[in-house]
């Protein structure tokens, strides 16, 4: 089964049984009964995000929405929104 993925953290379960967090930016995710295979856009470990940046750009994106302009794309400020949210979360939540 493959299903989309919308921008989000994805938790990663290694063989010796450690788990990863990552960043993901839209993508797919294959399930099979043996493996899951992600297949992503723009995939971010923690230790390659900025998160001032992040920061920045979710406010950014939130001032799109919340007072648009005449050409304001909300759609692409949303994806905006979700990417800088799902970055602020890998690095701030506790796990």
């Amino acid at each position: 089964m493959t299903v989309m993925m919308a921008p989000g953290v994805t938790h990663i379960t290694k063989a010796d049984g450690s788990i990863r967090h990552i960043a993901i930016q839209m993508g797919f995710v294959e399930i099979q009964p043996d493996k899951v295979s992600i297949m992503a856009e723009i995939a971010e470990w923690p230790e390659e995000v900025d998160l001032d940046r992040a920061k920045a750009a979710l406010s950014r994106a939130r001032e799109r929405i919340t007072n648009p302009g005449p050409d304001t794309d909300i759609a692409r400020a949303r994806r905006a929104w979700a990417r800088a949210a799902a970055r602020i979360e890998l690095l701030t939540r506790e796990w």
